[in-house]
């Protein structure tokens, strides 16, 4: 699940590490957005059990994003992976990446791939 929050412009993707890379499954979720701050509630449904895991919450002040003890400065790189595990713990990934907010999301997974190479969930996932 890929999502753009564009003031500042953050852009995360969520991968669930339930079931197996590549295999089939949907994200939900909610969240309030206002300029400079926003909190992410995302969950994930697995496509072969049907099983719903709430990711824990995201959120993101001014330049920093913040979840599971974890601190981020978007400064730093504003392209994020976020791993979701089967309890819905989130480790986050921050690459060095400073992209656009009218960049399309193609572009940054192809990105995020060639980053992380060695992430068999991220390259099992589409690039369009």
């Amino acid at each position: 699940m890929y999502l753009r929050y564009r003031i500042p412009t953050v852009h995360l993707l969520f991968v669930a590490d339930i079931g197996a890379p590549g295999a089939r499954g949907a994200w939900g979720g909610s969240g309030s957005f206002a300029p400079w701050r926003a909190e992410l509630h995302r969950s994930y449904t697995d496509g072969a059990t049907r099983a719903t895991v709430a990711a824990h919450p995201i959120l993101i002040q001014g330049t920093t994003l913040r979840t599971d003890g974890q601190s981020f400065d978007l400064t730093h790189g504003n392209v994020l992976v976020a791993h979701m595990s089967p309890s819905g713990a989130l480790t986050i990934t921050q690459l060095p990446e400073h992209r656009g907010g009218d960049e399309p999301a193609r572009s940054i997974v192809a990105a995020i791939k060639g980053t992380l190479p060695h992430d068999a969930r991220v390259q099992a996932l589409p690039t369009s």
